[in-house]
């Protein structure tokens, strides 16, 4: 187990996943869920009325969208990284997602080593192949 100090409070603790301590990862849940509550009352609510309405930042509810932990509606002002489309959550869009993961699948096969023809033993090389013996 690795000792770290909490990116948040800055007390050191046992990293088991994230650089946040157990007590901060259960404040940052609360603020969350928060948010989320808000969201389920108010599901066409943008980013800047959400922060406004919870105290959250904006910089973190985005974090949250990016993260594909919440969706808001379209227009909220959260692009695709890839075609700048509006969406939802996450990075992409559903289009620029199936392309990128069309081009990873075509790297990985590509790096994967491709099977080597057999080798004929010296004395097969040297000789002169005809057809078979009849009998």
């Amino acid at each position: 187990m690795e000792m770290a100090h909490c990116k948040r409070c800055k007390r050191l603790f046992a990293r088991v996943l994230g650089p946040i301590c157990d007590e901060c990862n259960k404040a940052e849940e609360e603020i969350f869920h928060g948010v989320k509550e808000y969201l389920r009352d108010n599901p066409k609510s943008t980013v800047g009325e959400i922060s406004e309405a919870t105290g959250v930042s904006a910089k973190k509810i985005f974090g949250y969208l990016r993260e594909g932990r919440l969706e808001v509606a379209e227009g909220a002002g959260l692009h695709c990284a890839r075609c700048g489309i509006a969406i939802a959550s996450g990075k992409l869009c559903e289009e620029c997602f199936v392309i990128a993961q069309r081009e990873i699948s075509g790297i990985i096969a590509a790096a994967e080593p491709q099977p080597a023809a057999p080798e004929m033993p010296e004395r097969q090389k040297a000789m002169m192949h005809t057809t078979r013996r009849r009998k």
